[in-house]
């Protein structure tokens, strides 16, 4: 007796959803999660300068995926001081974190924190005229604002005055992962891709077991020029370190394992990324590429550029 098409499909999601559900319990024996309480609504949640996302609208969240050990998490409130701590996370328990509110005295903080919120809303030229307006407050090098304005400027395709503001932060702090990561991106996104290398190269240098930025960035420009598997090696790496925060690095990293002629390691990059991010416009997309991959076909026009 041959089963309805209808009863195929929910027989086919009901599987997906098990070995999703299975491999979601997996994880978490392995991981620990952090829980926020408490919190101004909409905070900044961060482990190990890896940002985990933001707080409800009761300033609650939790976050998952992140690998056992003692690390540094950090609740940047709006209007308020970072509440930065050390934590110990132990694999399969949840650490509860309930940061205080300390007043800010310095008006340059103050804007530079105004900025960061502006720009993790999307608000970039507000952002950045509060970025400059935070240095100018400052009268002197004040490296924060300064990187929030480079990302600001990049975000808003000022690529001369991203430039500018890049190289002039790098040049001060020449061993700051993040100034250098920076430059790193700017230079990539204007196409100097030598000198692109050069820049996540020294922030790799850096920090090796803590640039996830940098990684992933290096792994786009691999693979845009053809690198495919010092790509893969980038991505890898950078999923490593990034606590799961950032799905479309398995989707990327699908990619890439696609054109290295290795499926059976593209569908399971391809699937943690559906796991982590099933409402994503590229879902869709995504799941047509694993179905065909899972069925042994070579052309695949769904395939996402990594």
């Amino acid at each position: 007796m041959r089963s309805s098409p209808v009863l195929t499909i929910v027989l086919m999601a009901t599987i997906v959803l098990l070995d999703g559900l299975a491999v979601s319990a997996r994880t978490r024996s392995r991981t620990a999660s952090l829980r926020v309480a408490g919190s101004i609504a909409g905070s900044i949640v961060l482990v190990d300068d890896v940002r985990l996302g933001r707080t409800d609208s009761k300033g609650s969240g939790s976050f998952a995926n992140i690998p056992p050990g003692r690390r540094t998490a950090l609740v940047r409130q709006p209007g308020f001081a970072d509440d930065r701590r050390i934590v110990s996370f132990a694999a399969g328990a949840v650490a509860t974190i309930k940061p205080k509110r300390l007043a800010i005295s310095d008006n340059a903080e103050r804007l530079q924190r105004a900025a960061l919120f502006l720009a993790a809303d999307g608000k970039h030229e507000q952002a950045a005229a509060e970025f400059r307006r935070a240095i100018e407050a400052r009268g002197g090098p004040y490296r924060e604002a300064e990187v929030g304005l480079a990302r600001s400027l990049l975000a808003l395709k000022d690529y001369d005055g991203a430039s500018a503001a890049a190289e002039s932060l790098a040049a001060a702090n020449p061993k700051n992962l993040e100034a250098q990561t920076v430059l790193a991106n700017v230079l990539r996104e204007r196409g100097f891709y030598d000198e692109a290398a050069e820049a996540y190269r020294r922030a790799v240098a850096l920090s090796p077991d803590r640039a996830p930025e940098a990684h992933a960035g290096l792994a786009i420009l691999l693979g845009e020029r053809g690198d495919l598997s010092g790509a893969a090696t980038e991505y890898k790496l950078a999923i490593a370190q990034n606590f799961d925060a950032e799905p479309i690095l398995y989707q990327l990293y699908g990619g890439v394992l696609e054109r290295l002629d290795r499926p059976s390691e593209a569908v399971t990059s391809y699937e943690r990324f559906l796991a982590l991010a099933p409402s994503s416009s590229l879902a869709p997309a995504v799941r047509s590429v694993v179905e065909q991959l899972k069925k042994g076909e070579d052309v695949n026009p769904y395939a996402p550029a990594p």
